[in-house]
């Protein structure tokens, strides 16, 4: 079935990343970073389309999984005109995930710094409405963080 908001080439790049790659989609005004790592690519569609359809690819592959991370500050908006906000917690919930939440200047230094070694994928909406952008940093599918702490754990008992 053809996909919507996310062209062929698209898919294709999301199937080749794998544990610490991001994946953000982003408002219209997010700045273009200029890491060695990150990619970006204006998509003609907004947040919560693009979220759902990135979504549908990461949860189908079976290789990786997304820890969610939002702008802090989205949860203290309280202004009527950034009621589209809520779009992304509405699909994230109706999926039964759930966002983590960091400061939205912090989020860029951590996606500035994981860029130094890992590809960030940055999907450029045309979303109008301050901090609505998801953060979707990947982690293995098959294998949680807990499987990874017992490993550790054995391994510095030897």
């Amino acid at each position: 079935m053809p996909n919507p908001y996310l062209p062929e080439s698209l898919l294709a790049q999301i199937k080749l990343l794998g544990h610490r790659n991001w994946i953000l989609i982003t408002d219209a005004a997010y700045p273009v970073q200029i890491g060695p790592g990150i990619e970006t690519i204006a998509v003609d569609a907004e947040v919560g389309q693009v979220l759902s359809e990135v979504l549908d690819q990461t949860q189908s592959s079976g290789h990786i999984r997304p820890i969610i991370w939002r702008d802090a500050e989205s949860q203290d908006l309280q202004v009527k005109s950034t009621d589209g906000i809520r779009i992304p917690e509405e699909i994230l919930c109706n999926r039964g995930l759930e966002s983590k939440f960091d400061l939205h200047e912090s989020l860029i230094s951590t996606i500035d710094s994981a860029a130094k070694t890992f590809k960030v994928l940055v999907l450029k909406t045309n979303t109008k409405l301050a901090y609505s952008t998801v953060f979707l940093e990947l982690q293995c599918g098959y294998w949680t963080q807990d499987e990874e702490s017992r490993l550790r754990k054995t391994l510095n008992q030897k």
